[in-house]
């Protein structure tokens, strides 16, 4: 839950926070610090670069209301100097996750030699990058060995060719199994 710090002290239990719009209440981690490094980048005037956060070899920068992966490789880039199309090596994407999401797909890609590479996890996943693909392996697996043969053709595998299409299903599963939990709890309560 993202609770501006002008708000002050809150007790969530005695208050109604989805009455309170300020309040940014997600299921999970990464979309809440996406939605608030969003909100903040978009909250500037767009007239200098800002640094939001750096992902592997990457500096993740906003500037007018875009989002850029500047490789670090390239030394002190002032996109407000340059035209950043004009670099090939420079990403730019509309939202956050977009950028972060294509910054990690060239890294897993770049870097793959036949090892199966644990890239996050998402939801009840953890998403692996191994032989050209993104797998979501259920984390209640434990240590599952994606390179032991037919493994990768399990049918409770997510298997995708983006990151984004790998995260999107782990999502997608994780609320279709909440719902069946929820299901079956409320059916326990009814028959009792």
């Amino acid at each position: 839950m993202g609770i501006p710090k002008e708000i002050g002290d809150i007790r969530l239990d005695r208050v109604d926070y989805k009455a309170i719009p300020q309040i940014i209440a997600r299921t999970s981690l990464r979309e809440l610090e996406n939605i608030i490094n969003e909100t903040w980048a978009r909250s500037l005037d767009g007239k200098y670069p800002q640094l939001v956060e750096s992902v592997h070899d990457n500096n993740i920068v906003a500037y007018k209301g875009s989002f850029f992966g500047v490789p670090k490789s390239l030394g002190d880039v002032n996109l407000d100097q340059i035209d950043p199309d004009s670099v090939p090596s420079i990403i730019k994407r509309a939202t956050l996750n977009e950028l972060k999401d294509e910054i990690i797909d060239r890294w897993a890609k770049a870097f793959a030699n036949g090892t199966p590479q644990l890239i996050c996890d998402a939801d009840g996943y953890n998403i692996v990058f191994f032989d050209r693909a993104y797998y979501g392996i259920p984390k209640s697996w434990g240590d599952y060995r994606l390179e032991l043969g037919d493994a990768a053709k399990h049918p409770a595998l997510i298997r995708d060719s983006t990151l984004a299409g790998a995260r999107a299903e782990a999502k997608r599963r994780d609320e279709v199994a909440a719902k069946r939990g929820r299901g079956w709890l409320a059916r326990l309560f009814r028959a009792g």
